[in-house]
């Protein structure tokens, strides 16, 4: 349990890897969707219809999910500076 808990202490991701560029590219589709479909979905009463209920709260989750996981990885992101300059 102390193992994984100096893993989570000392996690750093580093901003110029290619998965911090795919993590971001997933956050960019999560607002992406609700910028247009949270929107679409109150202008648009027809589209809210009830057989698309839970179509829509599993995309709210989803998205709201992958905001949790962006702000984790916002608070383990280190400076490039910082990164180089670990053993």
């Amino acid at each position: 349990m102390i193992a994984s808990w100096l893993f989570w202490q000392t996690l750093v991701i580093n901003p110029s890897e290619e998965s911090y560029f795919y993590l971001s590219i997933v956050v960019m589709f999560a607002v992406l969707y609700n910028a247009t479909f949270i929107i679409l979905r109150a202008a648009y009463p027809h589209v809210h219809h009830d057989t698309y209920l839970p179509i829509w709260f599993t995309l709210d989750y989803l998205s709201d999910a992958i905001y949790i996981m962006d702000m984790f990885m916002h608070s383990r992101l280190g400076s490039v500076k910082t990164i180089q300059n670990e053993p």
